[in-house]
């Protein structure tokens, strides 16, 4: 996620909290996005806020975050994230359309991606598979409602 601040004040005078059913738990499979969560829940709030391009902050890269299947499973957990945030957020219109509409663009991507090695290379191939790996973690999330 991003490097943040958040005054403390807001967490003591309104209670608030990370949702602990979006982030890292300990799984290799956790929903991501809890800062974009945490932050879309502070600006419903009427709280602001911004982002800077001059902090420089270094990262410890460590070597299997460098794998395709690191990024692929980067993918997936994204994919869970976005679609746990949409789901609830506004619960009453994550319904069949949904569903539907996910499930035959994860299974259109999956099928794809199994040809993409013959008919794709390169940067297409990749972004078909990781494509495929995002949708799969919309249909886990939908299949668990």
């Amino acid at each position: 996620g991003p490097n943040m601040a958040i005054r403390s004040s807001i967490f003591k005078e309104y209670q608030l909290r990370f949702n602990e059913a979006i982030g890292p738990d300990g799984s290799q499979n956790y929903p991501m996005g809890s800062e974009t969560e945490f932050t879309l829940r502070l600006q419903k709030l009427g709280f602001k806020s911004w982002a800077s391009c001059k902090p420089i902050v270094h990262h410890l890269v460590m070597k299997e975050t460098l794998s395709l299947e690191w990024v692929f499973g980067r993918a997936y957990r994204l994919g869970k994230g976005v679609t746990l945030r949409l789901k609830m957020d506004d619960a009453a219109s994550f319904g069949m359309r949904a569903k539907l509409l996910a499930s035959a663009n994860y299974y259109f991507q999956s099928v794809l991606s199994v040809f993409c090695g013959v008919i794709f290379k390169g940067k297409r191939q990749f972004w078909i598979k990781y494509k495929a790996q995002y949708y799969k973690g919309v249909v886990s999330i939908i299949r668990e409602s």
